[in-house]
């Protein structure tokens, strides 16, 4: 095998299995999609983060798990899952394509398993900080939603574009590189 499908797949499944070791046998282990929607799952991604000492509670597991859920369907595809955890620089995804699938472990070795679970703390993090400064800017009075749109819209379209965000983000001096404006859409665009 020798594409990042292979790898990822191989990787998804690793981490299904070690989701298993945590209680019981786990029923979607041979499938490439997780339901959230049932408690069950959510709570087995919980224990996953929390044996791994990350300090998370269901609400903000929930949200992860609704964030990585590209079109709310309420589970996590395999696509769903690649583009959470491949980086979005497009020389970087295609070298990982190329990547070979090194190993046949049944389960995530336990530094694998200590760096998703990092991963996945550092969203829940970024998450924690996005919501802060959500509140501090809704404190404002003077805070407008329509007026927010409208700064950062494309007026002849109506919609944001990676375009208008750039020119607004160089007329204040911050200067975002492409990888940065897909970040900021993998957000937004949900």
């Amino acid at each position: 095998m020798s594409s990042l499908c292979s790898v990822t797949k191989t990787l998804l499944m690793r981490f299904f299995c070690s989701v298993a070791e945590l209680e019981h046998q786990y029923p979607l282990v041979c499938t490439r999609a997780l339901v959230f929607g049932d408690m069950r799952l959510g709570q087995d991604l919980l224990n996953f983060l929390r044996q791994r000492n990350a300090l998370v509670t269901e609400s903000e597991v929930f949200h992860l798990v609704r964030q990585l859920d590209l079109n709310g369907d309420g589970r996590i595809c395999y696509s769903e899952f690649l583009n959470a955890l491949l980086p979005v620089d497009a020389a970087v995804r295609s070298s990982l394509m190329a990547r070979v699938d090194c190993g046949t472990h049944v389960h995530l070795p336990h530094d694998c398993c200590f760096l998703l679970a990092n991963l996945l703390m550092k969203e829940v993090e970024v998450n924690r900080e996005l919501e802060v400064r959500r509140k501090v800017l809704f404190s404002r009075p003077d805070f407008k939603l329509l007026h927010a749109f409208r700064y950062l819209e494309e007026p002849s379209i109506g919609q944001i574009t990676p375009a208008s965000l750039a020119e607004v983000s160089e007329a204040h001096n911050h200067h975002m590189t492409a990888c940065d404006l897909e970040l900021i859409f993998r957000r937004m665009d949900r």
